[in-house]
């Protein structure tokens, strides 16, 4: 059977003058131990919960007492305000299932408990009884409102059965977003969700993209990692989530350290700690090597890490010591304010103070023998404690008459006041604590070596960021675990496969280019040296060198081809750009020399066909080379300013389990891929088109007769460079993910393609036998093993004289002829024709 509930929660007082109500408290003051299965009860005070429910019991007392002690505007505020209540404390010592017992049994008439009104129960409740008359004796009045837990795994339960009995709630610490959706329930502080949204601000701020969490599986660490994991993927980072059960049996410790041994493994450096009992959490995570190491760096939510010094002989205290160097903790910075720090050391000393308090206990005298206070504290939600009551009993004053509890909580999550944690106002849908008044602080606890003794270790703190208006703005530069202010990596570094050429591959990818380099030097030098001589002369020297030049500069572009880095730099830059243009040059130089050559040649040979006599100079011929290379300069400077190749690398598919490339590539790739085929395109087409002239004066060539035939070996040249590029280009591009492959055949393509220019040019005139003598005066050419000429006797005698005296002509035959028949040897007899 339910005890029915009442229509009113408030009651005027005897004589009329004033509205009454009762509040009732719950906080954590002593701890219940499950050991061995069964459950006992720990006489050892929660001093942070009792802290805060401290501060709300003097928040009460200066209600009533319209003093303005902490608050000096309070009495302004509460002027004409006729609402009293009075005031009880509930221990749900840590248990869900005791703060539910206890909420049932003050929401209970202990008359109806009876069998008032001649009705009798069977009394479920009476194990209870005896203490709750102990408090109320016989006056006996309906909750009007209830403070809630300091933890939301509580809170949360309170809520519901609030629910059910219309009883509206506020907590000043209870943080649990899903506490938004309860109907009745208000709190002080923002929620969780806004909590989480700042952790992962900040940790965007400091430029983290992986980050991993551990945090305590209840009602409030299950939530806020919830919307931790919510906020990280909202921003873009990798979150890996790690919990453990706090408490739960004597192998709690046990669950604790199996929970960070896999955090250990995740290999993420940047952790986020959502824990109560932070003590045990990292001096485990210290014993494992993941805290108190340069390499790792935790951020905390709330951790009230006092006191901010250690015994330097106490093991225990060593590791926390060594565990909170570098510690990041954010929190929502309560201002300290004197007034409300008085209140509660006046507290801590004076007893009759203590007294009154106790005795809103059901079992006052078990927490009388067993109370201790410290003398002053740092715990921040004293504040929004505070302001918790004094929420609650403005309310209670604006709302007109007997109110109703739906009437009670529209004018709470519609209050705004001034109160000792700054200016209080409430989300009306929610009833969370606005957000638009609170600031995050990114606290930067370090060792003081300076302050540090022999016997005390202290801890110093710096803020080193703040979060305003959803902007994070950087104070301090961070101070790591190993006292610098450079980041670590968050991640394991990756054992990363960057394809670099090895050292052998590029020798002999360079030594390919070194060697035809130095062959064209020494065909320039050859030809240089030998200008003046008739099988170098009719081979038009100029064109020669030339050739020598461009086949110099083709193969210079190798040098850049290897060079190579595993990040981007200007030298490789420079390296890439100076490819296109070494090779477009040089293609220039070498196809606009045969162009010429071959032109000039048809133009000779179409003269001697119309037998005129027609002199072509050098000059005459050298526009192909100025049309190519100006048109090639201009399209290449302006693809270098436009979009200039980069060096960059490209990571393979290959990855970790943090998306991590093991696997890349560097290459040169332009910075806009459509404005470097505007610039590829017309230069490709401008050097094909020379090409096709090449290979059509060529073409034309084909049918003269000439000393060298020139014409035969400059068609082998272009055919066999045809093709070298033909089978080479698809081979280098399929290789373009392989460095090594990529360098090693572009070298050798570039190798054999000026091979197939210089070999069919030179080779001819290396092949020719020459001499030269003087006769009369004059130097006169002859050749041997030419089998063609016009003159009758030095063709039937294998030689020609470049002279035109006929004299010298004579001499030069007699000379070949002895050359041919030596003097100790009788000419044949000739049968004379007359």
């Amino acid at each position: 059977m339910v005890a029915p509930l009442p229509s009113s929660r408030i009651r005027y007082s005897e004589d009329g003058a004033t509205r009454e109500g009762h509040l009732v408290a719950f906080g954590e003051f002593t701890f219940l131990d499950v050991a061995n299965g069964t459950v006992t009860r720990v006489l050892e005070h929660n001093i942070a919960s009792m802290s805060v429910n401290v501060a709300a019991f003097l928040a009460w007392k200066h209600f009533r007492e319209r003093s303005g002690a902490v608050v000096p505007s309070l009495p302004g505020q509460l002027e004409g305000c006729d609402f009293d209540w009075t005031w009880e404390s509930r221990d749900t010592q840590t248990s869900p299932k005791q703060a539910i017992q206890d909420l049932l049994t003050v929401t209970t008439d202990p008359l109806w408990l009876q069998g008032g009104n001649g009705t009798n129960t069977s009394g479920s409740y009476n194990n209870t009884l005896d203490s709750y008359n102990n408090t109320l004796d016989d006056d006996w009045q309906f909750p009007f409102a209830m403070l809630g837990s300091t933890i939301s795994r509580i809170s949360y339960p309170l809520s519901v059965i609030g629910e059910v009995y219309q009883i509206p709630q506020i907590s000043a610490t209870s943080t649990s977003s899903r506490l938004d959706l309860a109907q009745y329930f208000a709190r002080t502080v923002v929620s969780n969700k806004e909590d989480a949204s700042a952790i992962i601000k900040f940790c965007k701020s400091k430029g983290l993209s992986h980050l991993t969490a551990i945090y305590v599986r209840d009602e409030y660490g299950t939530d806020f990692a919830a919307n931790l994991h919510r906020h990280a993927n909202r921003e873009g980072i990798h979150l890996s989530m790690f919990s453990y059960v706090e408490g739960a049996s004597e192998d709690s410790g046990d669950h604790i350290s199996a929970s960070l041994q896999q955090l250990k493994q995740s290999g993420i450096k940047y952790v986020v700690s959502l824990v109560l009992d932070w003590p045990t959490v990292f001096e485990a995570a210290y014993d494992i090597g993941i805290i108190g190491t340069p390499e790792h760096v935790w951020i905390s939510f709330d951790l009230v890490w006092e006191p901010r010094q250690l015994r330097r002989h106490d093991p225990r205290d060593v590791k926390l010591a060594k565990a909170l160097d570098g510690v990041g903790v954010i929190h929502v910075p309560f201002p300290e304010k004197d007034s409300l720090q008085a209140a509660m050391l006046e507290f801590a000393q004076d007893a009759n103070l203590q007294r009154e308090y106790f005795e809103t206990f059901p079992d006052d005298d078990l927490y009388w023998e067993n109370a201790s206070f410290v003398q002053a504290t740092d715990f921040p939600y004293i504040y929004p404690s505070y302001d918790s009551v004094l929420a609650l009993g403005i309310a209670a004053c604006r709302t007109p008459g007997l109110f109703t509890s739906a009437e009670l909580f529209n004018t709470l999550v519609n209050l705004e006041f001034q109160g000792i944690s700054g200016n209080v106002s409430f989300n009306n849908q929610t009833g969370t604590r606005s957000s638009r008044d609170t600031q995050y602080t990114l606290e930067n606890v370090y060792l003081s070596q300076d302050n540090s003794n022999e016997t005390l270790i202290r801890l110093e703190s710096r803020i080193s960021a703040i979060l305003i208006e959803e902007q994070v703005v950087h104070l301090e530069d961070y101070l790591y675990n190993n006292h610098t202010t450079i980041r670590p990596p968050y991640l394991v570094p990756v054992d990363h496969n960057y394809n670099l050429i090895p050292s052998s591959v590029q020798v002999l990818g360079w030594s390919f280019g070194g060697a035809m380099m130095m062959l064209s030097l020494l065909l320039a030098g050859c030809v240089l040296w030998n200008k003046n001589d008739h099988v170098w002369r009719i081979s038009q020297p100029l064109f020669l060198v030339q050739i020598c030049i461009g086949t110099f500069i083709t193969s210079a572009a190798i040098i850049p081809m290897g060079m190579q880095g595993k990040e981007y730099s200007r030298q490789l830059d420079i390296a890439c750009n100076s490819i296109v243009w070494l090779l477009a040059l040089g293609f220039v130089a070498c196809f606009s020399a045969i162009l010429s050559r071959t032109w000039r040649l048809n133009k000779l040979m179409s003269s001697s066909q119309g037998f005129r006599r027609t002199q072509v100079y050098a000059q005459d011929v050298a526009w192909p080379f100025a049309v190519l290379t100006t048109v090639n300069v201009v399209l290449l400077i302006g693809w270098t300013a436009v979009s200039p190749l980069q060096y960059e690398r490209v990571q393979t598919i290959d990855v970790d389990s943090f998306g991590r490339s093991l696997e890349s590539y560097g290459r040169c790739q332009s910075t806009n891929k459509t404005v470097q085929l505007a610039f590829m395109i017309p230069l490709l087409v401008a050097n094909a088109a020379g090409v096709i002239m090449a290979v059509y004066q060529s073409y034309k060539a084909r049918n003269f007769a000439t000393e060298l035939q020139e014409s035969t070996y400059l068609a082998v040249s272009m055919l066999t460079f045809l093709e070298t590029l033909l089978l080479g280009i698809p081979t280098y591009f399929a290789s373009a993910s392989h460095p090594s492959a990529k360098f090693l055949a572009g070298a050798i393509l570039i190798c054999i393609s000026c091979m197939t220019i210089i070999l069919p040019v030179f080779l001819p005139s290396f092949f020719t036998e020459s001499s030269t003598v003087r006769v009369g005066g004059q130097q006169i050419w002859l050749e041997i093993g030419n089998r063609r000429g016009p003159d009758s006797m030095l063709r039937r005698h294998g030689g020609r004289c470049s002279s035109g005296n006929t004299a010298a002509r004579w001499k030069v035959a007699l000379l070949q002829y002895h050359r041919r028949y030596p003097p100790f040897e009788p000419p044949p007899k000739r049968k004379l024709v007359t």
